[in-house]
């Protein structure tokens, strides 16, 4: 699965090069994948789930609070780290962690608010995370603590991380993860901006 992903990028490198210098607008193409995929795992989540089970979804709202606040300590710790070990303002660094992985966002929230280097950080800094679960959901899942690599996804494990989950984990986790992103995704946008402020 990793290697296909990687793949693909070097494809896409490639096809980037041969096409410099012609405007191609990707967004709108990359939205319809991306709800493409989603429909794809919702239909197969819900053909598994044939018989609604009001038990089996308290345990999928119970598991995606516990998952949504690791992910809230874990990435706030690591934003004050990063502050301290980097010499960054709290502010600054709670804000690029605040991404949650939602790179194209949080650069455009923190363009706004700070300019283009503080952008570009939150950019590396999301994209790197991003790319850290295509590693850590399979190992997560190996160890049989698939949150954790839930966790760590953050509001990508509604989209990019959701395909992974439901190969190496199953449907059950599958639904925690699309509900812990869906949550984070609509957070982003008032945190970001709300760390930025208020340190």
């Amino acid at each position: 699965m990793i290697g296909w992903v990687f793949l693909t990028l070097f494809l896409g490198l490639i096809a980037g090069m041969l096409c410099r210098g012609i405007e191609i607008d990707t967004s709108n193409l990359s939205w319809m994948i991306l709800c493409i995929l989603t429909v794809v795992i919702g239909v197969k989540i819900g053909a598994e789930n044939k018989k609604p089970d009001l038990k089996k979804w308290l345990s999928y709202i119970k598991t995606t609070v516990f998952t949504i606040i690791g992910s809230f300590i874990g990435t706030m710790s690591g934003g004050v780290a990063a502050a301290h070990i980097l010499n960054m303002s709290m502010n600054k660094a709670m804000a690029v962690a605040g991404g949650f992985g939602w790179y194209s966002l949080s650069v455009i929230i923190l363009n706004n608010l700070d300019g283009a280097h503080l952008g570009a950080v939150a950019f590396l800094s999301n994209i790197l995370r991003e790319l850290m679960i295509f590693v850590l959901i399979p190992l997560t899942a190996k160890l049989k603590c698939v949150e954790a690599g839930i966790s760590s996804a953050g509001a990508t494990s509604m989209d990019t991380a959701l395909p992974l989950v439901l190969e190496y984990s199953g449907t059950d986790d599958a639904t925690v993860s699309f509900l812990h992103g869906t949550v984070l995704t609509l957070v982003v946008p008032v945190l970001v901006p709300l760390m930025y402020n208020i340190f």
